[in-house]
């Protein structure tokens, strides 16, 4: 990886709060837009090299998602799941 890569904050997005909300969508209200998120696939799949250096396992679950600001595709996220932790996860596509 590059030495000279960006590093965010996603503290907010994974840490598990007691209420059911969507960060991204609260983030882009207080920028004074509409956040949302299209889940476009959820499943195992063979690592990236990164991400078998990072997890120690090439055999992951992999979720892909859109990140849409006032409707906008903004950002490509993956997530990345070692399969073991992450097994009995349906495989799916979305339409």
């Amino acid at each position: 990886m590059n030495a000279a890569r960006w590093v965010g904050s996603s503290l907010p997005y994974v840490t598990a709060t007691s209420e059911a909300r969507d960060e991204w969508a609260e983030e882009a209200r207080r920028l004074g837009g509409h956040g949302t998120q299209h889940l476009s696939e959820v499943g195992e799949s063979t690592a990236p090299p990164e991400v078998v250096e990072a997890l120690g396992d090439d055999r992951v679950v992999v979720r892909r998602r859109v990140m849409f600001l006032d409707d906008r595709p903004v950002e490509l996220t993956d997530s990345y799941y070692p399969a073991q932790l992450a097994q009995g996860h349906r495989t799916r596509r979305a339409a």
